[in-house]
């Protein structure tokens, strides 16, 4: 179950930081929404991490949502859900936007009422 949270988490996200590499803010000098599309790194004001490809991107997002915000699974994607629940073990904020939780959360409830998972075990096509 918590892989399939983090999974749907991370869609949600992807939507929601640059619409899946497909839109990068002008403010945001220094960032590739194509290799970066979680904004790993990426500040209000400046970029401090890029990565030279999607892959490298992709992977610094799974580790740092398993390492530091689920702290190694042992925190709920439930939990980071909650109204100034996206906090790592250090306190730090995934997003400046105070409501970044509320926008995730109707972002989620948006795609499983609209693409639902189908019932079962499902193994892809």
């Amino acid at each position: 179950e918590s892989t399939l949270d983090l999974l749907r988490m991370s869609m949600v996200q992807g939507q929601m930081e640059s619409g899946f590499g497909t839109r990068a803010p002008r403010s945001k000098e220094g960032w590739d929404p194509y290799s970066n599309i979680y904004n790993i790194g990426v500040q209000d004001d400046k970029t401090t991490m890029q990565f030279p490809d999607r892959a490298a991107g992709l992977d610094a997002y799974f580790d740092l949502m398993y390492n530091d915000y689920t702290n190694q699974g042992q925190i709920p994607i439930e939990q980071l859900l909650q109204p100034g629940g996206f906090v790592n073990y250090r306190g730090d904020r995934y997003a400046s936007n105070q409501e970044y939780e509320d926008m995730l959360r109707k972002q989620l409830k948006f795609n499983q009422l609209n693409f639902p998972m189908p019932p079962g075990e499902w193994g892809g096509p």
